[in-house]
Formats: structure tokens, sequence, C-alpha cells
């Protein structure tokens, strides 16, 4: 077991934003699977996407877009925010550090996670809006309040699942797929010849599932 560390993201390069809105990017940070076959995300609120990709490792891009304060205000705020990573039991954990829950709306956090397609990748997110894509391992997504949606081949996977405690669940694949529920919504699908599963949860809002 590795321990856990915290990469603190420098967001120092200043990016052109509209008036009054301050933009700040990180460094790609990477880090390495070190024989972890499985990928935990935590992160608490903001935009969050997820892309399969031909690399070996995770690649993570994060940006921050401050709406009120100044620019040094907006440096003080990103400089909070950081990764805590862990491989243990085969798992690599990203947990991100430092985002504001209470007062989201001073600081909205953007992050770009470039991922080996076939690692089996769980999400735990809090708040937002969750995007995934070509991704051909088996997924495990969950999202508290705001809105999901996931793009993959069909191919490469048997059966999937979206459920939306409150709101619009639904699945978009080649073949039959069921739907159910009233103020929540369930969709599933069985109809593939792959070989992983797909199940998409969100609490409040909208999960979008289109295996193509």
């Amino acid at each position: 077991m590795r321990p856990a560390a915290a990469t603190l993201l420098i967001l120092a390069l200043a990016v052109p934003a509209h008036a009054g809105t301050h933009k700040l990017e990180a460094a790609p940070k990477t880090y390495t699977l070190d024989g972890a076959s499985k990928l935990l995300v935590a992160f608490s609120v903001g935009q969050l996407s997820i892309e399969g990709d031909d690399g070996r490792d995770v690649r993570v891009t994060v940006q921050v877009r401050c709406r009120r304060g100044s620019l040094e205000d907006c440096q003080d705020w990103a400089s909070r925010v950081s990764i805590d990573h862990d491989v243990s039991d085969g798992r690599l954990k990203l947990k991100f550090e430092g985002i504001p829950k209470s007062d989201s709306h001073k600081m909205e956090v953007t992050a770009l996670l470039l991922v080996p397609r076939a690692l089996a990748t769980r999400v735990e997110m809090g708040v937002g809006t969750l995007d995934v894509r070509d991704m051909t391992g088996p997924l495990n997504l969950d999202l508290g309040v705001g809105e999901m949606a996931v793009r993959l081949a069909a191919e490469h996977y048997a059966e999937a699942k979206a459920t939306a405690g409150v709101g619009d669940a639904s699945i978009d694949a080649p073949g039959k797929t069921n739907d159910s529920g009233f103020i929540g919504r369930t969709a599933r699908w069985s109809a593939g010849a792959g070989p992983h599963t797909v199940d998409a949860h969100v609490g409040v809002g909208d999960a979008s599932v289109r295996l193509k």
C-alpha cells in the first residue's frame, strides 16, 4: 500500500475570461496505477469529465473559474484545491479536496481525467455535471444532484442501468430498453454482447446513457 499524498494544484496561469470573472488553470498532473486495476474518483462540486484514453496512466487537468473577487482572491481560493491520491487493494483513489461546498457560486472547479479506457471506474460525486465517454471497462457512477451524460461503445457492455431518484433517466442503445417510474425513473438495457456493465445513478437530476 502506498500512503495517501496530497498534490497541491498550483493554479498560476491566468486564462482570459469574461469581464468580472477570473480563470486559472493548473499544470496537468499524472498518476501512475502502480499495479491498480480499478479507479475511484471522489469529487464534491463542479464539472467532472472522464474520457477513455490509450495511455497507461491517469492524467488530470484542472481549471478554476472565479465569479467574484480579485485575481489575488481567486488565486488564494484555488491554491486550497488539492488531490489526495492513494493506491491500495488494487485500486487508485483520487479524492479532490478544498472545493467550497457551502459557497460554490464564488468558484467553479472543472476537472478532466484521461483514464486508461479499460480501467474499472467508480465515481462518487456530490453536485454538478458528470460526463463520461469512450471507456470500455465496468462503470459505477453516482451523482447526488445534477446532470450525468455517459457515451460509450455498446460492443463492450452486456447491460446498463440508469436511475434518478427525482428526475429523468434514459438509455439509448441497440435493442430493447425498459423504463419505469413516476417521480423517479429507472431505465435498463440487457441486450449487449460485451463483458461489462454500466450503473449510473443520480439522486436529483437527469441521467442519460448512450451506447452505440
